[in-house]
Order: structure tokens, then sequence, then C-alpha cells
């Protein structure tokens, strides 16, 4: 895989490389749900194609950010 040097700015500022952009979408469309759990992401692995965890790993920062970014904030 090679690495994107094209990146997207987000709203509020939060900027995140198009490949993982891309990837996220390819797996939500597919109707895959990523979880954010620490440091790491959560994924249905038994579900995931090789190359689909390759990919996630490959990206987990950016994904990570994502998932983050498009978590709804809990109000007090």
């Amino acid at each position: 895989m090679s690495t994107c040097s094209e990146h997207v700015v987000l709203r509020g500022g939060h900027v995140a490389s198009l490949d993982a952009l891309r990837l996220g979408w390819n797996l939500e469309s597919r109707g895959f749900r990523l979880e954010p759990v620490g440091d790491k992401l959560r994924a249905p692995h038994a579900e995931l194609t090789p190359q689909d965890v390759e990919e996630i790993k490959a990206h987990r920062d950016g994904l990570l950010a994502l998932v983050r970014y498009d978590a709804p904030e809990v109000v007090q």
C-alpha cells in the first residue's frame, strides 16, 4: 500500500489522511463499525478480510482519530 500525502481538513480543524477517510467510508458502506478502545480500535475481525485487517493496522491512528471525531459528545 502506498503512503498517502493527501489530507482533508474536517470541521473544527481536524486533519485526516485521504486514505484513512476512504478506508473508513469503505468499511462503513459494508456495514462495519469501528469502536475506539483506548489507543486501539475494536472491529469485527471474524468478518474482515486479511486485506481489511492490514489496511486497518496501517491506518490505525487516522481511523482512530476519525472514529473519535465522529463520536457524539457527551453532555452532562
